[in-house]
């Protein structure tokens, strides 16, 4: 999972994720809520208003739905975050 700044506003990030196709990615708040991301048609997944200050807590469900819980991920600006799982390898 990585987490990537397509926009020079720190409000707006979008997330990208390798390996099995991304069915939803959703972020937790402060408050332990959970809130949906929306794919864009670039398959980039955009949250206006950020995600939050400091680390972030995300959840990736794939096709299959198998479900990645990540609650530490690092807010860095114009770079790529490794996550901290992968999805195991997709059947052919």
């Amino acid at each position: 999972m990585a987490e990537i700044p397509r926009a020079p506003s720190a409000r707006r990030r979008c997330t990208a994720a390798r390996g099995n196709a991304i069915a939803t990615l959703e972020f937790k708040d402060g408050g332990g809520a959970w809130h949906s991301v929306a794919r864009e048609s670039d398959n980039y997944f955009i949250q206006d208003g950020g995600m939050g200050e400091g680390t972030l807590h995300l959840r990736v469900t794939d096709v299959e739905g198998n479900v990645l819980e990540d609650p530490a991920v690092p807010l860095l600006d114009s770079q790529e975050t490794p996550g901290g799982g992968q999805f195991l390898a997709c059947a052919p």
